[in-house]
């Protein structure tokens, strides 16, 4: 969990209390979009008769998310189609 300069007790009351990021019901929920990682592996298509690749990219790409109204932060992962938060 990235801290965006928050030190200590404030990030764990942010991360445990306060509302706000994934499923939060607020209705002034800004997100920020922070810095990203990606993997960096070669994944060479491989494609059957039907045109399908047979070997998709899965690398990750991580990305720090902010919401600015609550302070709340969190990170998102994407590989092949499919966002996790973490």
């Amino acid at each position: 969990m990235s801290n965006f300069n928050m030190q200590g007790s404030t990030t764990k009351f942010l991360s445990e209390f306060v509302d706000g990021g994934p499923g939060c019901s607020r209705d002034d929920c800004r997100i920020q979009h922070g810095a990203s990682t990606t993997t960096a592996a070669y994944y060479p298509p491989v494609y059957d008769k039907h045109g399908n690749n047979l070997n998709p990219d899965m690398n990750t790409t991580t990305t720090n998310k902010r919401c600015l109204s609550c302070g709340k932060s969190w990170n998102e992962s994407y590989q092949n189609g499919k966002v996790t938060i973490i």
